[in-house]
């Protein structure tokens, strides 16, 4: 009988987290071009040339895509035009093999965190199927993204062996801090890494001088200066607009994070009650509500909930518990985030924040899920009941896996652009106010927006009095001056 070295019987390990992971995500090939996807291959003409790489390196962005400053997502897209132009296959290609290294990273820092093959597969496995991650994968643009949480795992893993090792420590710190600068010029939820270097020494006791953390918070600092001094790229909006309904939606948010890595909601059948944008649907939620109307019992619950997850992360980080560190990693990851939420618009309700935000936070999840069902298989129980309770609970986290990865499966089957089902819903109404500016809404999805203007108007013409299509008018012209873009039908 053939006997396996350590380092291969890791490579088989993470070889066999990756095949399940590649099958759950097997429909994915039948995903289309969605959304911002035709705005960044499709419109965005800068990425098709190498002459605009400087202005792609001040900030240049896609129309209605203002207010980030991402150039090494920018830089992503040029290589991959360059090479894939709008050929679909090879961009779902490109998303798996760049989910895959993610995981292949995963596997690697949970190994030299715990030192045990098993639950570093487990928590690799849980992190690759997890439905949350479908937004990383599936949506295209969401995969650019994905590149510089890539980074940051990279960025991560070398800091873990700088604190290791007692060779080539600067070697291991430079390149950690190289990938750590390029994650934070690729996405701004790579900003919280800083945090999750601290949070790592302290849980390892390590001692690591002041100047390495400073490090990482230097270079951060280095690209907020540059976006916000230099280029002037602040937010998509304003800070403290509506600040008390931001705070209680980001809440609920947090909690909706936490919940859905452990018990994921099958994708539901869209409506046009249940899309919702900048511009909005007939039967759309209204834009604003007020805090009044925000304290439900959800949002009450949400908060409780987090409120007990805050008080246990404390209680076990200070005893350097795997569990508080899992916890801790979760919030800590999401700190980032608290930037995107308070410059969104209440008018998204729930979804200002997308579930690919949550991509690094959700390591916490699969690590503390994979460390429980570990525990489970480890004990033995003496009395029946113990051994009754402990086969309850393999019982249920194996039916939580593959409830994962069937509900993975199925969503992916069924993401797709949803504007032509909407469009026959719309056609099917009667010819109203309504109707019109459901029709503005959808053109303006498509970048139509001198034919979404004239629907507005139609609709605001049966019924003047018509609030959301006299909103989704001065909203859309709002946008349309601030771009210099003209509108001749603007009023």
């Amino acid at each position: 009988m053939i006997s396996m070295t350590n380092w291969q019987k890791d490579f088989w390990a993470l070889c066999f987290a990756i095949v399940l992971t590649l099958f759950t995500f097997s429909t994915l090939f039948q995903v289309p071009f969605l959304y911002d996807d035709y705005d960044f291959l499709f419109t965005w003409k800068s990425i098709q040339n190498l002459n605009h790489l400087p202005n792609l390196l001040m900030g240049n962005v896609p129309f209605q895509h203002e207010g980030v400053y991402r150039p090494i997502r920018s830089l992503l897209y040029v290589v991959s035009y360059h090479f894939f132009h709008q050929n679909l296959f090879f961009y779902h290609i490109e998303e798996l093999v760049l989910y895959c290294a993610c995981l292949v990273f995963v596997y690697l820092i949970t190994k030299q965190l715990v030192q045990d093959r098993f639950i570093s597969f487990l928590t690799t496995l849980i992190f690759g199927i997890m439905p949350l991650h479908i937004d990383n994968v599936a949506n295209l643009t969401g995969n650019f993204d994905t590149f510089s949480l890539l980074l940051v795992l990279i960025s991560f893993y070398l800091f873990q062996h700088f604190l290791e090792n007692k060779k080539h420590t600067f070697l291991l710190l430079f390149f950690s801090l190289l990938a750590a600068t390029l994650a934070y010029f690729g996405y701004e939820v790579s900003l919280s890494l800083p945090f999750l270097i601290i949070l790592y020494g302290f849980y390892k006791r390590q001692k690591v001088s002041w100047m390495v953390y400073c490090s990482y918070f230097a270079l951060a600092a280095v690209y907020l200066f540059i976006r916000i001094d230099l280029l002037h790229i602040t937010t998509r909006g304003s800070l403290f607009e509506d600040i008390y309904v931001k705070i209680i939606l980001l809440l609920e948010r947090l909690f909706m994070y936490f919940a859905l890595a452990f018990v994921p909601v099958p994708l539901e059948k869209i409506t046009l009650s249940s899309f919702t944008g900048d511009l909005l649907f007939s039967s759309a939620s209204k834009p604003f509500v007020t805090p009044q109307e925000m304290l439900s019992g959800d949002f009450l619950f949400s908060l409780v909930c987090l409120l007990l997850l805050l008080f246990l992360t404390i209680k076990t980080i200070r005893k350097r518990s795997l569990i508080g560190f899992c916890l801790a990693w979760f919030f800590v990851s999401l700190l980032s985030v608290l930037g995107i939420a308070f410059q969104s618009s209440p008018t998204y309700g729930i979804q200002m924040l997308w579930g690919r935000y949550a991509f690094i936070a959700t390591y916490g999840t699969a690590l503390l899920t994979a460390y429980f069902f570990s525990h489970l298989l480890g004990i033995k129980p003496k009395t029946m009941i113990k051994q009754y309770l402990r086969a309850l609970g393999i019982v249920v986290i194996s039916l939580f896996l593959l409830f994962d990865i069937a509900v993975t499966h199925a969503t992916l089957s069924q993401w797709h652009d949803p504007r032509p089902q909407l469009l026959t819903i719309i056609t099917q109404t009667e010819k109203n106010a309504v109707r019109h500016n459901d029709l503005g809404v959808l053109a303006a999805s498509y970048g139509k927006y001198d034919e979404a203007i004239k629907e507005f108007k139609k609709s605001l013409a049966i019924t003047p009095s018509y609030d959301k299509a006299e909103k989704n008018l001065l909203k859309l012209c709002e946008k349309l001056k601030k771009s210099k873009k003209s509108a001749a039908s603007c009023p």
